[in-house]
C-alpha cells in the first residue's frame, strides 16, 4: 500500500495473533543484482510519501548567518516565503571548513565528507514569515555563515498526519541471515518506509521476520513508539536517514535485528528513548555526519559502526549523546565477545553519561590516543561520566528530565500507562 496523502491513518485491531494479521508470501528484489539495496524500494506492507531525491538539487533561498540555537532566521535580499515545510541546507566549500567544523578535533576524515556539496541539512517549519523574518517551530542545531552558503529549499510532496498503528506483520522469511548476501538478504522483506513526512507516527505494530521493520527518510516530527521485532534475524531494525529531524523512537523491543537502532544521512535532534534488543545487536552509527542525536536508556545492544574509507570516519559527527547506556556483549558483525565499546575519535565531541554492561562485566572505551579506559575520563574528543555505572537516580533519564523541564509532566513510556514518576507526584 503506497500512502500519498496528508491525514490517513491506517489503524489496525492490535499487534497480536487476535489482532489485525498482514502476511507476506513474497521477498521484494531489486531490479538491479548489483544494487541489493533497491530490494526495499518496494515494502511488503506500507509506503507513506514520496522519496526525497537530493532537495538541495532544487531552487533556495539564501538565509543570512545565525547561531546554533536560535529560532530566527534572516533571509537576504528581504524575500517573502510562505510557511510550512522546508530544509535548511549548508555546502561544503574546497577548504572543507563545514566538514572540518562538524568533525572536530578529528583532522582525518571519509572521502564523501572532503566532497564539496551539502554537508548539514535540517528540516525546519517556518510558522511565521514577516519583512524577511523567520520564525521556525524549532531552533537550528548548528550555525549558519555565508561561505557554507545557508539556504532555504521547499521540500516537495511533504506530507503531514499520517499514521500506522494496531497491526501484526508477518513475512516467510526463514533463511539463515548473511549480511550483503543478496538483495532478499539486505532488503527483500522491509515493512514500513517514511518519506518525507511531518508529524506522522507508526505505534504497536509487531514486525515478524522483517529485513528491516521501520525506517524513516527524511521525516521531521514523527514519533514511532511501541513497536517489536521477533522471528528470524534481518539486516535493519529502526532506521533513519537523510536529513530526518527531531524524531522520537520510544518503547521499542529490536529483537536480534543485526543494525538494529541505524542511522546515516544527516540526521539531526533525534531520540532513540527506552529500546531495547537481544544479541547480537547493535546501535550503529553508519558513517555520517549526522550531529546533535541522542540515545537514553538504550539496553543489549553494542555501540557499533559499518561503512567504509567513503563513509568512515567519523560514524557521527558532533554531538552524539549516549545517557544511561547498558551494552550487550556480542559484535553484531561477527559475533564475538565486546569489551571495547568505542573509540571516541570514530564520535568526535561524543558525550557518555553512565555506560556499563548489562551482564556486570567491566567495559572499556578508547581514546584518541589508543588509551583504555574503564573510569570517567575527559579528552578533546568527548568525555565520558559514570563509566561502569548508571547515570540517576537523580536523572535517569536525560529525555524525561528534558521533557519535564518544558512542559510539566513526563511522558509515558508506553501507551495509555502513566510513568512511575509521574504517577507519585
Amino acid at each position: 500500500m503506497h500512502i500519498r496523502k496528508s491525514n490517513i491513518v491506517i489503524r489496525g485491531y492490535g499487534d497480536g495473533v487476535d489482532g489485525t494479521v498482514l502476511h507476506d508470501h513474497t521477498a521484494s528484489r531489486s531490479p538491479d543484482p548489483n544494487m541489493k539495496w533497491l530490494g526495499g524500494t518496494f515494502p511488503s506492507f506500507f509506503k507513506v510519501g514520496q522519496s526525497v531525491e537530493k532537495p538541495d538539487s532544487l531552487p533556495g533561498t539564501a538565509v543570512q548567518d545565525a547561531l546554533a540555537g536560535t529560532q530566527t532566521l534572516k533571509i537576504k535580499n528581504n524575500e517573502t516565503i510562505q510557511p510550512g515545510g522546508y530544509v535548511l541546507v549548508q555546502d561544503n566549500p574546497p577548504d572543507t571548513s563545514l566538514s572540518k567544523e562538524l568533525i572536530y578535533p578529528l583532522k582525518n576524515m571519509g572521502e564523501s565528507h572532503s566532497r564539496m556539496g551539502v554537508k548539514y541539512a535540517l528540516m525546519v517549519h517556518v510558522i511565521r514569515s514577516e519583512k524577511g523574518v523567520l520564525t521556525l517551530d524549532a531552533p537550528i542545531t548548528w550555525r549558519l555563515q555565508q561561505k557554507w552558503k545557508p539556504r532555504l529549499i521547499k521540500l516537495p510532496h511533504l506530507i503531514e498526519e499520517t499514521g500506522i498503528e494496531n497491526l501484526r506483520l508477518v513475512t516467510d522469511w526463514k533463511d539463515e541471515f548473511i549480511h550483503h548476501k543478496d538483495d532478499i538478504h539486505d532488503s527483500g522483506w522491509d515493512h514500513i518506509h517514511m518519506y518525507g513526512v511531518e508529524n506522522g507516527w507508526v505505534r504497536n505494530v509487531t514486525s515478524i521476520s522483517p529485513s528491516s521493520s521501520i525506517s524513516l527518510s527524511w521525516c521531521k516530527n514523527c514519533a514511532v513508539y511501541d513497536c517489536q521485532i521477533t522471528g528470524n534475524r534481518g539486516h535493519n531494525g529502526f532506521h533513519i536517514n537523510g536529513g530526518s529531524t527531531r524524531n522520537l523512537w520510544m518503547n521499542l523491543k529490536g529483537g536480534e535485528a543485526m543494525h538494529t537502532y541505524s542511522m546515516n544521512g544527516f540526521c539531526s535532534g533525534n531520540v532513540f528513548h527506552m529500546c531495547f534488543t537481544s544479541a547480537p545487536t547493535s546501535v550503529d552509527c553508519h558513517g555520517c555526519l549526522c550531529i546533535q542525536n541522542l540515545f537514553d536508556n538504550i539496553y543489549g545492544a553494542v555501540v557499533q559502526n559499518g561503512g567504509n574509507n567513503k563513509a568512515v570516519p567519523p560514524a557521527h559527527a558532533q554531538g552524539l549523546v549516549l545517557y544511561n547506556f547498558q551494552t550487550g556483549l556480542e559484535n553484531a558483525y561477527n559475533g564475538r565477545a565486546v569489551t571495547q565499546i568505542l573509540k571516541t575519535p570514530m564520535y568526535p565531541g561524543i558525550r557518555i553519561v553512565g555506560l556499563k554492561s548489562l551482564l556486570g562485566y567491566p567495559v572499556f572505551i578508547e581514546d584518541e590516543n589508543g588509551v583504555l579506559h574503564r573510569k570517567d575520563f575527559s579528552t578533546p574528543f568527548g568525555s565520558v561520566e559514570k563509566l561502569n555505572t548508571s547515570a540517576g537516580p537523580e536523572i535517569s533519564s536525560l529525555y524525561q528530565w528534558q521533557h519535564k523541564k518544558r512542559y510539566g509532566i513526563l511522558l509515558p513510556v508506553e501507551s495509555g500507562k502513566s510513568h512511575p514518576e509521574e504517577s507519585e507526584e
